[in-house]
């Protein structure tokens, strides 16, 4: 299990995903699952094998040659790459997004191999501009929910750091084996009109110690 969250606001749009990634033999490995694409001022970030981001990185970066053609771009280099390297998205819980700003707003696409976007494999849109987008997200947590945000409040007056910080508690609290499988730390990739910039708010010892065992 990981999560990817985005929080699209008027003038940037934050990418924020834990850092647990399984290796080819069930273990955990602590990974950056955003990998920037500067060319699209965008970021890439993968759920399932380890290696996934960078692999997908790359080669939607050889793939894709603008923001327009995005979407059957994106299709053709994840085809690609999962023809020369399967394992990448063996089981049920691959996933990958591309979000990034351009034109004055936000804009994101993802693709699964399950339902998360709609019809597996194939490229969605995802509404992301002025909108909170949490993966995973269950309507059994509107009530966690509306405690981190009211509906009322407006995207652009939020606390970005604190809100990622509690979104990743949310979900590892309300997801089957959460503490064990979500985790490592909280990543947040920001990408506004001037570029890309890339932090970690939160990390969990614990877990680092028995990745490093």
């Amino acid at each position: 299990m990981s999560v990817t969250n985005i929080i699209g606001q008027s003038n940037a749009v934050h990418v924020i995903t834990d850092g647990l990634m399984k290796r080819e033999d069930g273990t955990f490995a602590n990974v950056s699952k955003a990998v920037a694409l500067p060319t699209l001022n965008a970021v890439v970030t993968v759920n399932g094998n380890c290696l996934g981001p960078g692999f997908f990185a790359a080669a939607i970066n050889v793939e894709c040659a603008s923001v327009a053609t995005l979407q059957v771009d994106m299709l053709r280099a994840v085809k690609k790459m999962v023809d020369l390297a399967p394992f990448l998205v063996e089981g049920s819980g691959f996933s990958i997004t591309v979000t990034g700003w351009g034109d004055g707003e936000a804009f994101g696409y993802g693709l699964s191999t399950n339902a998360n976007f709609g019809t597996p494999w194939e490229v969605t849109p995802l509404s992301v501009h002025k909108r909170i987008v949490m993966l995973p997200c269950s309507e059994e947590w509107a009530g966690d929910v509306r405690k981190i945000f009211p509906s009322k409040v407006d995207v652009d007056q939020i606390d970005v750091d604190r809100v990622a910080n509690e979104i990743v508690l949310m979900q590892r609290r309300r997801e089957p084996d959460g503490e064990n499988v979500i985790g490592g730390m909280v990543s947040i990739a920001s990408v506004s009109a001037a570029g890309i910039q890339t932090r970690i708010t939160t990390r969990w010892p614990g877990h680092l110690k028995q990745l490093r065992n």
